[in-house]
């Protein structure tokens, strides 16, 4: 198996990871390889690496919404909670200065 091509898929697209074999959704350094290059793998992730903390912090750090693809202990977590809220409202911070960050592009090159 290519593993670093199923990476490069799973980074692409997390539902991919969804046919991987059940011994790949088994092997933690993959997953967490996974997770760290889309959150979202999570969902597809073995449901004991689902209640492993770094491999679920490796995705809510990633991408914050993979917190709802934890086991329920972990999405009770204090701090991934923390880390859940800072991702979201740093991409929503991100998205709302875009518009801004293209103007005053726009109005610095002539």
């Amino acid at each position: 198996m290519d593993l670093p091509f199923v990476l490069f898929v799973v980074a692409q697209n997390a539902w991919a990871f969804r046919f991987a074999s059940q011994t790949l959704k088994n092997d933690r350094d993959f997953v967490l390889a996974a997770v760290a290059e889309n959150g979202l793998a999570l969902e597809f992730a073995s449901e004991e690496l689902k209640k492993d903390r770094e491999v679920v912090l490796a995705a809510v750090a990633q991408r914050g919404l993979a917190l709802e693809f934890a086991s329920e202990d972990l999405k009770k977590d204090p701090f991934l909670t923390r880390v859940r809220n800072l991702n979201i409202v740093s991409s929503a911070a991100f998205l709302a200065l875009k518009p801004l960050k293209s103007k005053l592009k726009q109005e610095t090159n002539p």
